[in-house]
């Protein structure tokens, strides 16, 4: 059967397409509504098993670091030595990747001595390696974690201990996460503490704490009076 027809086509066989002059069509229509319906369920149901195999694989290598099965490594502290995988590691780090990737003492020996971070930092650090697991319960431990995340180069980790610190500024410790995003050239945190005094520049300029840090850190103090001039000149 053709697909189109001409007018004067169907006119010539009127008594087929054209009984009592009027034309009846009949077709089929699929609703682009319940196309979309079906994609964004199926997208769902991919994401859903995604996450479930992604969920039970964290699981597993948790299990296997708890459990100190198959381990090839050893990471010691001053009180304490941990267990570990090699992958997991290299995985996660791109330093602890270059430092297998060479001919160390640390390959050699199988164990990296790390003497400046405390055994909590580095279990905390190790099971975020393994499970993605974020545990931080106040701000020197994310403080502390932070700077092993960047001294390891575990980059979500990093970002994780920075967002930790961004939702817990207050006018108290304001000038000391500065202070902490200026030494480790964390721009990133230190636009976001910058905004921070901003939004409550009133306040926070007239303070004790903003006081202490303008006399210890003028350098510091005059960068963030700079920011803030420029935003309410922008505004």
């Amino acid at each position: 059967m053709q697909k189109f027809m001409r007018v004067d086509e169907i006119i010539a066989q009127r008594d087929i397409y054209l009984p009592l002059d009027e034309l009846s069509i009949q077709c089929y229509m699929i609703k682009k509504t319940d196309i979309e319906d079906l994609r964004t369920e199926t997208k769902c149901v991919k994401a859903l098993v995604l996450q479930t195999v992604h969920d039970d694989l964290l699981r597993g290598l948790l299990q296997l670091y708890n459990d100190e099965k198959f381990c090839d490594f050893k990471i010691r502290t001053a009180v304490r030595t941990f267990n570990v995988h090699k992958i997991i590691l290299c995985a996660r780090s791109a330093v602890f990747t270059a430092m297998f990737n060479n001919d160390t003492i640390e390959t050699r020996e199988g164990v990296v001595k790390i003497t400046d971070l405390d055994s909590d930092t580095v279990g905390l650090m190790l099971k975020f390696m393994y499970s993605n697991e974020f545990e931080v319960k106040n701000e020197d431990e994310a403080t502390d974690l932070y700077i092993a995340a960047d001294k390891y180069e575990i980059v979500p980790l990093k970002d994780r201990c920075c967002n930790w610190l961004k939702m817990s500024l207050n006018e108290e410790n304001v000038c000391d996460t500065y202070l902490f995003a200026d030494f480790h050239e964390d721009g990133n945190l230190k636009a976001a503490v910058q905004n921070y005094i901003f939004v409550r520049a009133h306040k926070i300029l007239k303070s004790s704490y903003w006081n202490e840090f303008m006399k210890l850190y003028p350098r510091l103090a005059s960068e963030i009076t700079h920011k803030i001039c420029l935003k309410y000149i922008d505004e």
